[in-house]
């Protein structure tokens, strides 16, 4: 769904972290992209907007592709 999301709550949302302390730590070691641009605030707010598709990584090998509403 469009809108703002929290940094750390879109992480956790994607399922891409076993634990809400894993996530945080490796947003805050860089370890976490959208559309390739690195995000290291975990407070800090991304907008989802409708329509468009995103790419969602963490570290090397993981990605979750998301399509908006």
């Amino acid at each position: 769904e469009a809108g703002d999301y929290n940094i750390l709550d879109l992480a956790i949302k994607t399922g891409l972290f076993g634990s809400n302390s894993e996530a945080r730590r490796k947003i805050l070691e860089g370890a976490f992209k959208i559309d390739g641009e690195k995000y290291t605030d975990i407070k800090g707010v991304f907008q989802l907007e409708s329509g468009k598709k995103y790419v969602m990584q963490f570290g090397k090998r993981h990605f979750v592709k998301i399509f908006v509403k």
